[in-house]
């Protein structure tokens, strides 16, 4: 018999809801039998007796002799106290010794839980650890002494819609068409660049340039936000890496509208297709805003580092 003439259907199993709960007790107070009990109801016969049992309580006669009864109500608050312990207990109690590091990480140190996680994975520092998402999850849920204010990021990151960006003058090939390899950050020599403004006036700039598989970061001081400073900063990195810099710089992620006068192929150029795939760079930049007022010059900052 071929895949398209099968008739077997799987089964699909439902929990009893507080109807059918209610119209067990009516069929039962009517004295019929079980079977056609659970046959009006749409149950198995084993199904019903498991009902039975769960929500059946021992009531007191005017005598002072009991009965047993089977209650719709009863039933439904063993079945959500059942519900509520079903689930997977939290792991926080079996990883003491991560969480207490973590504390003192994130606390004292200033690390993200990223960085916590990351550095205890790779260096093996215990046996049990949790997730950057499960790390988050304990904070949110005020299960450890760390708090969101302690966070430098989580509270400046708020949700954002999505919108299409449907009539934007294209500048280059989207990032979205980049190849699988540079997305999961395994080909060294692409990059990402921005520019971090200190004062709202033409005063000095950063130029931010991040390999994305290595996270090194170039940071050059611009005396203004104009593109031939740009174009300047980067024919001095293509004169200091020489013949290297080809190989270096395979690609370039741009943020800023500076592709005509950039010293690669426009195929090598890629636009970001929306805000949200700032990511990264966005978060190194305001972690580096974070350690001096944006307010200020950065006439302190040295020209390259």
């Amino acid at each position: 018999m071929s895949e398209t003439n099968v008739i077997i259907q799987s089964k699909k199993f439902h929990h009893l809801n507080k109807f059918q709960r209610g119209q067990i007790e009516a069929l039962l107070k009517l004295n019929l039998p079980k079977t056609q009990i659970a046959k009006q109801v749409g149950i198995s016969r084993s199904t019903l007796y498991l009902e039975l049992k769960r929500g059946t309580t021992i009531q007191m006669n005017s005598d002072l002799t009991f009965r047993e009864e089977y209650f719709a109500y009863t039933g439904q608050v063993v079945y959500e106290k059942h519900r509520k312990n079903s689930r997977k207990s939290l792991k926080i109690s079996q990883v003491g010794d991560f969480m207490n590091f973590a504390e003192e990480k994130i606390l004292k140190e200033k690390w993200s839980p990223d960085s916590v996680c990351g550095y205890a994975k790779l260096h093996h520092l215990f046996s049990k650890i949790v997730c950057t998402n499960t790390l988050y999850r304990y904070i949110d849920l005020q299960l450890t002494k760390i708090k969101n204010i302690n966070l430098k990021q989580k509270l400046r990151r708020k949700p954002k819609k999505k919108y299409s960006h449907e009539h934007v003058k294209k500048m280059g090939d989207p990032i979205d068409l980049r190849p699988p390899c540079v997305n999961k950050r395994l080909e060294f020599g692409h990059w990402e660049i921005d520019l971090m403004l200190g004062t709202r006036s033409n005063d000095e700039v950063l130029l931010t340039l991040d390999e994305r598989m290595t996270r090194f970061r170039h940071i050059i001081r611009l005396p203004s936000k104009k593109a031939a400073c740009v174009v300047s900063a980067l024919q001095a990195l293509q004169l200091h890496y020489g013949d290297n810099f080809s190989k270096i710089f395979k690609s370039c992620r741009q943020r800023l509208r500076i592709c005509r006068f950039m010293q690669f192929s426009r195929s090598n150029l890629l636009r970001p297709s929306r805000h949200g795939n700032a990511g990264r760079t966005k978060g190194k930049t305001g972690l580096c805003v974070s350690l001096f007022r944006k307010a200020n010059r950065f006439l302190m900052f040295p020209t390259s580092a």
